[in-house]
């Protein structure tokens, strides 16, 4: 969030989990482990099933739509926020953020994945 009080507008991704930002209510259930969201997501996708990450083809996160950001100007999006635009527009904020990384020039991850070499 503090990258909003800036003039400072990167390109950027924020990273988390399939557990932290999974929407999809099969998959992210109140009795799901870690483990079976991974799994269950992992299995959707690979049957192109999963309604949310499906639902990115063609997607772009608006700008200047009352978030503060000029037209054309990547918003600032927390990872809540990010859920929350997932739920509202039926995209997968885990993927949607993986897609991002490429043209990123800077990436925001939880602390963990500094000490974690396969998120690395």
């Amino acid at each position: 969030k503090e990258l909003r009080f800036t003039r400072y507008r990167p390109k950027h991704a924020v990273l988390g989990s399939r557990e932290q930002m999974c929407v999809h209510p099969k998959v992210r259930t109140a009795k799901a482990t870690s483990a079976d969201i991974n799994h269950n997501c992992s299995r959707l996708n690979k049957e192109r099933k999963c309604k949310y990450r499906n639902g990115l083809d063609g997607f772009v996160v608006q700008s200047g739509n009352g978030t503060g950001e000029a037209f054309g100007m990547q918003p600032v999006l927390d990872m809540e926020e990010l859920i929350v635009l997932g739920t509202k527009r039926k995209v997968c904020p885990f993927y949607l953020t993986r897609g991002q990384i490429a043209d990123a020039e800077v990436i925001f991850v939880p602390y963990n994945y500094l000490f974690d070499k396969d998120a690395r």
